[in-house]
């Protein structure tokens, strides 16, 4: 019986986002504002839970309620969109250096952005032992696990780190190396940003290791991360260093491309 209640729970949810989009998309087909009839007439619902929905989006600035009371599609999703093209912007220009890093460090590298609190990764170029790392282009990892994720979760304030560790506990084990320990991890990531740039030591996976850097826009706006990665040796071996200033040129190289201009010695926008 309660299985069936908490599946009818979430057929109702899904039912209720399912209406809401169709009455963003509404919105969205239209160049002018509409009322609450012609809103409710084109996405195929009783008057009554067109007002229900739409006042919620009011309420999340999903939408907005004009003085006539008339709708149109609300600023927030003017945000999200930016950040969408702004992520796509990230991509475009960030594949040929990410292709020439990976080249010359034979390693995977990988580009990153941060997501709620998770880091998505967005691009994979494989290098050699890329059988060993097993982020994917759109999949994600926990912030305080994995080279670039921690570099994004380094460089937030302290209070946003603090309502992570909060939320998070007790924190997400991977490997026997994963950091959960909370004051641990707030050493680490102390020392991450004192030096510039990330280890991962095999905490995700078992002898694979990364290294990650942060990539800025304008304004000194944190946009995400690169990483490199593969075997354990073949990273944190005797080609560290050359694979750290391989790194950061790189991250700095693809700052500025965004409109950043960064000091390569540090990985940080100047």
């Amino acid at each position: 019986m309660a299985n069936s209640l908490e599946k009818g729970a979430t057929l109702s949810k899904v039912q209720v986002l399912d209406r809401a989009v169709g009455i963003l998309r509404t919105l969205a087909d239209v160049d002018h504002p509409l009322r609450l009839t012609e809103v409710a007439r084109a996405a195929k619902l009783p008057s009554s839970t067109a007002h229900r929905i739409l006042t919620a989006l009011v309420e999340n600035t999903l939408c907005e309620q004009d003085p006539d009371g008339d709708y149109r599609l609300g600023l927030a999703l003017y945000g999200f969109g930016k950040r969408v093209e702004a992520g796509l912007d990230l991509r475009v220009r960030s594949l040929p250096l990410l292709k020439e890093l990976s080249e010359t460090t034979n390693l995977t590298s990988f580009l990153w952005v941060r997501q709620g609190d998770q880091a998505i990764c967005l691009e994979r170029i494989d290098g050699r032992d890329s059988f060993s790392m097993a982020a994917e282009a759109g999949s994600g990892l926990p912030l305080h696990t994995g080279a670039a994720p921690r570099m994004l979760l380094a460089l937030d304030k302290e209070e946003v780190i603090d309502d992570y560790l909060a939320r998070r506990s007790p924190l997400q084990s991977f490997t026997a190396k994963t950091v959960t320990d909370p004051e641990a991890l707030r050493r680490e990531l102390a020392e991450t940003r004192a030096r510039g740039w990330s280890i991962s030591d095999e905490d995700v996976t078992n002898a694979a290791a990364a290294l990650g850097a942060p990539v800025f826009g304008g304004e000194h706006r944190l946009l995400g991360a690169i990483a490199v990665g593969g075997l354990y040796p073949h990273v944190l071996g005797a080609e560290q260093q050359r694979i750290v200033e391989a790194l950061l040129t790189t991250a700095a190289a693809i700052s500025e491309r965004l409109g950043a201009f960064c000091d390569t010695t540090k990985g940080t926008a100047a």
